[in-house]
């Protein structure tokens, strides 16, 4: 597959990284809302969730992702233009990497033997509405969190595959790692022309 023809594979991706970026926004701040509901200590939810993984790491994240995706979409077609192996790549590994880490930390309650069993209507607790939200929502927004992991692991993969398709037909140099697309169409579109 000749990535660098496709364009919307990566526009895409990038679309789906930041679309999930935005859900686990929204599915964290109905946590800290729907928890505060029954809780009276300010910031008594944090403390709570302290056993429900690394909270505030996510919550760092979260909006690190949404700039740097949201950043990326808005100067796309220049990036593609002039494509970097040393951005594309780097972004994405650096994401990758900080998307994994986060979904460990959430994921300490499984060490610790805390079963994620969401309270059920027949609980005797008081808000059980409130506290089955909070536990699913918290539930989804992990969910959604490894898959936007596993997207930023693809779109890592493409993106070094197609540093390695310009490297390969001359776009991008060992030399010099930023060049043009439309320079390799050009020149690629010459060939075709001076051949009889």
């Amino acid at each position: 597959m000749e990535l660098y023809t496709r364009p919307l594979i990566f526009r895409s991706l990038k679309g789906l990284q930041l679309l999930f970026a935005l859900a686990c926004l929204s599915l964290e701040i109905t946590q800290i809302v729907e928890s505060s509901k029954y809780t009276s200590i300010p910031f008594k939810y944090f403390g709570d969730f302290n056993n429900l993984g690394m909270k505030v790491f996510f919550y760092v994240i979260i909006p690190i992702t949404i700039l740097t995706v949201g950043w990326y979409l808005i100067n796309f077609d220049s990036y593609w233009r002039n494509p970097s192996a040393y951005r594309n790549v780097g972004i994405d590994s650096f994401l990758t990497i900080l998307w994994v880490v986060s979904g460990l930390t959430n994921i300490i309650p499984i060490y610790y033997g805390i079963m994620l069993i969401c309270p059920t209507t027949m609980a005797s607790l008081d808000h059980i509405y409130e506290r089955q939200l909070v536990c699913q929502t918290y539930i989804a927004s992990m969910s959604i969190g490894w898959a936007n992991a596993v997207l930023f692991m693809v779109s890592t993969l493409f993106s070094w595959r197609l540093s390695k398709e310009l490297e390969w037909r001359g776009a991008i140099t060992s030399f010099n790692r930023q060049s043009s697309i439309s320079q390799f169409s050009r020149r690629n579109s010459n060939r075709t022309s001076s051949i009889p």
